[in-house]
């Protein structure tokens, strides 16, 4: 046990405690470029909630149950809430989505420079069949769904790879599927040319009906950004477009 944890010699609680009030946290990670902690825990009858704990945190802290469930405070508790740790994101049960079991994630270290950059979070619910990315922009916390498998109906674990791509595991049939952050883009299979006196290939793109889109990039297969000058030069493979 840690001499530095936060309850030694404290007859109140347990040496090895360094924190406490969580129901039932389904899991938690550290992020690993910063130390920071996650963790999501699954709540009782109306409230999900993730909890975020920066690196340096010297424990102690008070996450709430059984006197709150998300930022809902029991009236009927009576407990000491002193050090109380309120979630970072909370998302309720509901009649029209029925019931919800958070599934915790990672944050997002893989190959994607831009899902990098943005110190991405991503967590799964078990119920509703989702994945959740959460990301800051402009001081405020944003969650989006991610598009996913209709086979990927109840996600009970997400796991990280050694390149730091994450995967959602469906509990029911086993399967294991990779989170990929490009696959709604389109993909373009360039094969070499059959004929070998015949001029290179150049790539025109006609993108009608759709003036959200301002410009176009090209990845190759390792994610890095083939320049425009190249487009009417790349070797065969498979680039995200």
């Amino acid at each position: 046990i840690p001499s530095d944890n936060p309850f030694v010699n404290d007859n109140a609680f347990r040496d090895e405690i360094w924190s406490y009030g969580l129901r039932n946290p389904w899991k938690f990670s550290f992020d690993k470029e910063t130390g920071d902690l996650w963790i999501t825990d699954v709540g009782f009858s109306a409230w999900e909630e993730v909890n975020y704990i920066p690196a340096g945190n010297n424990g102690g802290n008070n996450f709430g149950w059984p006197c709150y469930e998300g930022n809902e405070e029991d009236n009927d508790s009576i407990c000491d809430l002193t050090d109380h740790h309120f979630p970072t994101i909370t998302y309720p049960h509901d009649n029209n989505l029925g019931t919800a079991s958070i599934t915790g994630g990672f944050v997002y270290r893989g190959r994607s420079q831009a899902m990098k950059d943005l110190d991405t979070y991503i967590y799964a619910d078990f119920v509703r069949g989702t994945v959740t990315a959460v990301f800051e922009e402009n001081g405020i916390l944003i969650s989006e769904n991610l598009e996913k498998p209709i086979e990927l109906d109840n996600p009970s674990a997400i796991g990280e790879d050694v390149n730091g791509e994450l995967y959602a595991l469906d509990y029911f049939t086993g399967e294991i599927f990779l989170i990929d952050f490009n696959c709604s883009l389109p993909r373009l299979d360039i094969r070499a040319l059959s004929c070998i006196i015949a001029e290179d290939g150049c790539l025109e793109f006609d993108i009608q009906d759709n003036e959200n889109i301002e410009s176009v990039t090209i990845l190759d297969a390792s994610d890095q950004v083939v320049p425009e000058i190249q487009y009417c030069n790349l070797p065969e493979g498979i680039y995200k477009m």
